[in-house]
């Protein structure tokens, strides 16, 4: 009996990798499909691509890749102040997340899966601080974006007169924005005395109070680490600026109408920032009425192909998720700990 048991359980053992790995796949199929299937992926447009393009088009898959990268250092930084973990995993769930993100609404949906995925990557990394960092690995890109769409806007000044009035609204959006996060980062990192202060009003907002104060004071302990701040803030102007260039090049060439750099550097965080809102995956639609809005201030009416060929290789980028999905060591989807 007991020997019959032991025999049973080895089996077992064996038996569960290669089930959950078969149910692995079937997930990443049903993914794959369920794209398709919604007309997602424009396979038309792939092929315009590798007709005429295709170099580029591949040139644009590797920038998006090293964009990857650099976010996976940037949310590595913050993890480490905690428990430093290792970065090929990090680089990993990041991927997962992107991999996962076309399921949920909004284009940082994947967040979800990040944070599922971040409880395997140490022990010491509480719910509430994978929460915290990844809120702050996205602040700290919105404040890259901020940056470079603010500066670019503030050098607009001598061009004022000649604008439209519909981009001069742009510009006042991107310089208020780059206003409102450099306020945010002298809070980040004023005195304890004033963090406290913020603290104790954030808790008593209505049924939130305390989680919302208990995540603020996690932000607070993160802008203590000075060096992290600067670095994860010079990662992401880096890593926005290379989303921005891909934007551009992308379209640029074989659409009709031809945008400036600088003109998609002052219009890409509004079309992002209205993309982020959690109304369709990965804003689909949403982002095609928006970018076509968008680009119609500067009388180019292709906004919406332009955006389409930029989402669709970012999904195109996402599947290099499969590789840690399916192979990693992460138990997360597809097996008991989701």
């Amino acid at each position: 009996m007991n020997g019959g048991s032991a025999l049973e359980n080895v089996g077992n053992k064996r038996l569960r990798p290669i089930v959950f790995f078969l149910i692995k796949i079937a997930i990443a199929f049903g993914i794959v499909s369920w794209i398709i299937g919604k007309g997602k992926l424009d396979f038309g447009l792939f092929a315009q691509f590798f007709q005429d393009r295709a170099g580029d088009w591949i040139i644009a898959l590797i920038l998006l890749a090293v964009v990857v990268f650099l976010c996976s250092y940037r949310w590595k930084t913050i993890l480490d102040i905690k428990a430093e973990v290792p970065y090929g995993r990090v680089v990993g769930n990041v991927w997962i997340g992107l991999l996962f993100s076309p399921l949920l609404p909004g284009m940082v949906s994947g967040d979800v899966v990040r944070i599922a995925y971040g409880r395997t990557l140490d022990k010491k990394l509480s719910f509430d601080y994978l929460i915290s960092s990844v809120l702050m690995d996205r602040i700290f890109g919105l404040m890259g974006l901020a940056l470079i769409s603010g500066i670019v806007s503030l050098t607009l000044g001598d061009r004022w007169e000649g604008l439209s009035w519909g981009i001069k609204q742009l510009i006042l959006f991107n310089i208020s924005i780059l206003t409102l996060f450099l306020v945010f980062v002298f809070l980040f990192l004023s005195k304890k005395k004033g963090q406290e202060c913020v603290g104790n009003k954030l808790g008593m907002i209505p049924f939130i109070g305390a989680f919302t104060a208990k995540v603020f004071a996690q932000f607070c302990m993160i802008g203590k680490r000075r060096r992290v701040v600067f670095s994860c803030l010079f990662v992401s102007v880096i890593a926005q600026s290379i989303e921005i260039f891909v934007f551009w090049f992308l379209s640029h060439s074989n659409i009709a109408g031809r945008p400036e750099l600088l003109d998609v550097a002052i219009l890409f965080p509004v079309g992002m920032i209205a993309v982020s809102i959690p109304i369709t995956p990965l804003g689909f639609g949403v982002g095609h009425l928006v970018f076509y809005e968008l680009f119609a201030l500067y009388g180019i009416r292709e906004g919406a192909n332009y955006f389409n060929a930029f989402i669709l290789t970012h999904l195109v980028n996402g599947f290099w998720g499969l590789f840690p999905y399916l192979f990693g060591r992460s138990k997360v989807l597809g097996r008991r700990r989701f």
